[in-house]
């Protein structure tokens, strides 16, 4: 038996709709339904040229890259899709981290690596990394660092390095290092002699505890 056109699964959901709205009898209803389907259609259309313009960046530089080869052109189109898969799928959760970090690292990575999705892909691990390093704060087991010094540190790496947490990080554990060091006088030199020079290297490098170790290395020669 034929099914009629009424029973059809599009029909019914058509024929429930419209007796929603005959229920509501308000005209705003409609209004409203039509508008939500045109904003969708328009996401829609804007995610299918997103993906048609991604693809045409992948085909430009893989073949800038690998005029003549295309066994290579073949293999950086693959590298380039995966990276781009795995730069979706980190935008479509901010990374795992506040949507405010995630726009810093997305933006950087962006900047960095415009059309080359690879490579934004390894730079987002290495943000996503270094936020996560950031966000534990300076620390180390060579030396124990003091609230005050973790802030001076935090807030001096941050000024430094505003937009990229993976060189925040760097720089935090460069920064525990040399506190590290000039807290840890070597046997060899006498106390007097090294309290000297770590007070000398602190006035010219206050709050720089990196360039207060390479200071003290610097005059022991």
């Amino acid at each position: 038996m034929r099914a009629s056109l009424h029973d059809r699964p599009g029909c019914i959901c058509l024929r429930v709709w419209l007796a929603g709205v005959r229920r509501t009898g308000a005209r705003a209803t409609v209004v409203f339904m039509f508008k939500r389907v045109g904003v969708l259609i328009v996401v829609l259309l804007g995610s299918l040229a997103c993906a048609q313009g991604s693809e045409a960046t992948i085909r430009a530089k893989c073949a800038a890259e690998w005029p003549g080869d295309p066994q290579m052109r073949a293999y950086c189109e693959r590298m380039q899709r995966e990276g781009l898969l795995e730069v979706q799928q980190l935008n479509a959760r901010n990374g795992g981290v506040p949507v405010d970090a995630y726009r810093v690292a997305s933006g950087r990575c962006v900047t960095d690596w415009p059309d080359d999705y690879s490579m934004q892909a390894y730079c987002l691990r290495q943000q996503l990394e270094g936020y996560a390093a950031v966000s534990r704060g300076p620390s180390s087991p060579l030396v124990t660092v003091t609230s005050q010094e973790a802030a001076v540190i935090a807030r001096g790496c941050s000024l430094d390095w505003s937009t990229d947490y993976s060189m925040q990080a760097y720089c935090q554990r460069q920064q525990v290092e040399g506190l590290a060091f000039i807290r840890n006088r070597p046997p060899t030199v006498p106390a007097s002699t090294w309290g000297r020079l770590v007070n000398a290297c602190e006035l010219d490098w206050r709050n720089d505890y990196n360039m207060q170790a390479y200071c003290v290395r610097r005059a022991l020669g």
